[in-house]
């Protein structure tokens, strides 16, 4: 996993990329949502809420940011955190 931040015209984003399994494009559209369908087990097996990420772009969206991920199946997933 890589984690990187940068600063640019006042923005900050943050990104966290791995180069795991992906997501299918078909799970990615309700990713962010609440007991999404997109929730999938842990590496460990451990089972998810599928509420990880939809508090985490809550709280983006209350700091005023954004949040979006892009992911290749096989290649691996990057998370977005922008910032102002």
């Amino acid at each position: 996993m890589t984690v990187g931040l940068r600063e640019t015209e006042g923005r900050v984003l943050l990104t966290v990329q791995d180069t795991g399994i992906g997501i299918p494009e078909a799970l990615r559209a309700e990713l962010f949502e609440k007991f999404s369908a997109s929730a999938r087990a842990g590496l460990g097996g451990e089972a998810s809420t599928g509420l990880g990420l939809f508090i985490t772009k809550q709280i983006v969206r209350l700091h005023r940011g954004k949040m979006w991920v892009e992911s290749q199946e096989g290649e691996g997933t990057c998370f977005f955190v922008e910032l102002s």
